[in-house]
């Protein structure tokens, strides 16, 4: 789908490329080093619902405003940020002047653009910088601190600070996000009169709640699952708010549309209140364990737990098939919650494949899979490689990656649970 349609941004970066050149050589490590923030930039933007794009000088110059934007090719921004950028050729200061003269945003962080690239008449061509750089602020060329020491120390503070530049220099988000997490991405695109957002939960443990208000639109949201092509209509609050609830690694794609929903929307699945359930198993979980190294084994456990903290499967990496009998008075169960998986699930209740938990941690559909009584539940777990990876001492290659991890111990593996059977209430 993003393939197909064009991506939307709202303002556009441009680094000191011929200051990292002069200063690094043609070195590309440096450009996600050099000025610290701007590489973290396009982050904090994206957090407060503000998409970016990278530029380089020669996309700059091709600039043309047109309204209120400023167009490049297909893409059109509200703004252009300067980061750092003490050198500039003296054709594309002189671009920035034309811009802003004709009424474009453009916001200097840190220096102004000060020198010329290039040892060939150095000194003329660093006044010809200066005199244009000079005139395109008396034109209106914004200029503003760049990013600190306390926003380099903390990922909210430089995302407070992408906010108050924002609030500067009028810059307007694709949607407003209430409160901003941190951990949330978000991501735009238009597609034949559709406006698409993607919104993706990326903490591995968190679960972000928030609000989503779509400036000016008119259009019905509706909800479109990625996973089987079926699509749901999203009724707002009264003040035009969709409310999200987003698990750990889950995300959300929105579709704002003309077609209106033929009957009322239906109820906002984030909005749903389910009465939790654990599963009552009788005699524990047998676990069939498939080592990506060695041979198959068996295993009993009373109840769940993380594999890693047993003595001899610290470093176990591969898939883990759990079975377990359980006992339901009421069949009317609607979804089952595997709780925490460690990393992928394959959900199997009474011989019928209920779904698959790879990403976030929805819940899967097993309307009418029960019966009173006792049920059988299956689950195949599939876990990372990391654990493995900590036994290889003597790989380098392996030691390599594990060295780059921030964390040296052995990572959470398999169904910690708890598993639970959400029913409507009634």
């Amino acid at each position: 789908l993003f393939q197909e349609a064009v991506p939307v941004s709202h303002i556009a970066l441009l680094g000191p490329t011929a200051d990292i050149w002069s200063d690094y050589g043609f070195d590309r490590n440096p450009f996600l080093l050099q000025p610290w923030y701007l590489h973290a930039l396009w982050q904090a933007f994206c957090h407060i619902g503000i998409l970016s794009d990278y530029i380089s000088e020669q996309v700059l110059t091709g600039a043309k405003v047109q309204g209120d934007k400023i167009s490049m090719g297909k893409m059109d921004y509200q703004a252009i940020l300067l980061c750092d950028v003490k050198t500039m050729a003296p054709k594309t200061a002189a671009r920035v002047r034309e811009l802003t003269e004709q009424g474009a945003r453009i916001i200097a962080l840190g220096e102004l653009p000060a020198l010329a690239p290039g040892l060939t008449d150095a000194a003329g061509r660093d006044d010809a910088v200066q005199k244009e750089i000079a005139r395109a602020v008396q034109a209106g060329l914004m200029k503003y601190a760049a990013p600190g020491t306390d926003e380099q120390a903390s990922p909210a503070a430089l995302m407070g600070w992408a906010g108050q530049i924002a609030r500067r220099a009028n810059i307007q988000p694709g949607v407003k996000i209430d409160p901003p997490p941190a951990e949330l991405f978000y991501n735009q695109f238009r597609h034949k009169g559709s406006d698409l957002y993607f919104f993706a939960n990326t903490s591995r443990d968190k679960t972000l709640s928030f609000t989503l208000t779509f400036p000016g639109s008119a259009k019905q949201p509706w909800l479109w699952n990625a996973e089987d092509g079926t699509r749901q209509a999203l009724e707002p609050d009264r003040k035009g708010r969709l409310h999200v609830k987003l698990s750990p690694l889950a995300s959300r794609l929105i579709v704002m549309e003309d077609e209106k929903p033929g009957a009322t929307p239906a109820e906002n699945p984030e909005a749903k209140d389910l009465k939790r359930m654990p599963l009552r198993v009788e005699d524990g979980w047998h676990l069939a364990l498939l080592p990506v190294e060695g041979k198959p084994f068996e295993l009993q456990l009373p109840e769940l737990k993380d594999l890693s903290g047993i003595e001899g499967l610290e470093n176990f990496a591969g898939t883990i098939g759990y079975a377990a009998e359980f006992f339901v008075d009421d069949p009317s169960a609607v979804y089952l919650d595997p709780g925490v998986v460690k990393e992928t699930a394959e959900i199997t209740v009474n011989g019928h494949r209920a779904g698959l938990r790879w990403w976030g941690r929805d819940p899967v559909k097993i309307d009418g899979l029960l019966k009173p009584g006792k049920n059988k539940i299956e689950i195949k777990v599939t876990t990372l490689l990391f654990n493995l990876m900590l036994s290889r001492k003597d790989d380098p290659v392996a030691m390599y990656w594990v060295n780059r991890s921030r964390t040296k111990a052995p990572l959470p593996s398999g169904l910690t649970g708890p598993v639970e059977l959400l029913y409507p209430l009634k």
